[in-house]
C-alpha cells in the first residue's frame, strides 16, 4: 500500500497536534533554573473567597495539582528561598481560593513542622490568572502556632 503526499502530510499533521496537546507544561521549570522570581515571602494578599476543594473549578483544580505535584520535590526547595526550613517537608494540597475580582484560582500547600515552638509550618500559595491559564506567583510563608 502506498500512501500519498497529501496522506503523510495529514497523519503527520495529526500526530503534532496530538503531541502537542498531550504535553503538559512544565509551569515551575523557571524556578528548576533557578530564577524565583515568582516567589514572593508573605501570604495571598488579594480578596479571596474560600471554596474548600475546588467547588467548581474541579478541572482547573486538578490540572494545576497535577502540574505542581510532579514538581513536589521543588515546594520544600521554594521555601527555603525565603527561610531556613527543617530539612523534611512534606507538602500536602489543603484548599482553594479564588479571587473573583481578579479571576484568579489560588492553592495552598502546607507542610507540618514539629516540635518547633513557634512555628506550625510552612504554606505556599500558587497564584493562577485563569484567564491566562498561567502562573503568575507563589507566596511562601511560615505559619505560627496558634
Amino acid at each position: 500500500m502506498q500512501f500519498t503526499g497529501k496522506q503523510i502530510l495529514f497523519s503527520a499533521a495529526v500526530l503534532l497536534i496530538l503531541s502537542v496537546r498531550c504535553h503538559e507544561p512544565d509551569i515551575l521549570r523557571t524556578i528548576k533554573n533557578g530564577n524565583y522570581g515568582l516567589v514572593v515571602k508573605g501570604s495571598y494578599n488579594g480578596t479571596a473567597d474560600y471554596i474548600g476543594q475546588g467547588e467548581n473549578y474541579t478541572p482547573a483544580v486538578k490540572r494545576y495539582c497535577r502540574l505542581i505535584e510532579k514538581s513536589i520535590d521543588l515546594l520544600p526547595q521554594i521555601t527555603r528561598h525565603h527561610f531556613s526550613a527543617p530539612s523534611t517537608l512534606n507538602f500536602d494540597f489543603k484548599m482553594v481560593l479564588v479571587d473573583r475580582q481578579n479571576n484568579f484560582l489560588v492553592l495552598r500547600y502546607f507542610a507540618p513542622i514539629f516540635g518547633d515552638h513557634l512555628i506550625a509550618g510552612y504554606q505556599l500559595f500558587f497564584v493562577f490568572d485563569l484567564s491566562r491559564n498561567a502562573l503568575i506567583r507563589i507566596f511562601s510563608s511560615a505559619v505560627p502556632l496558634e
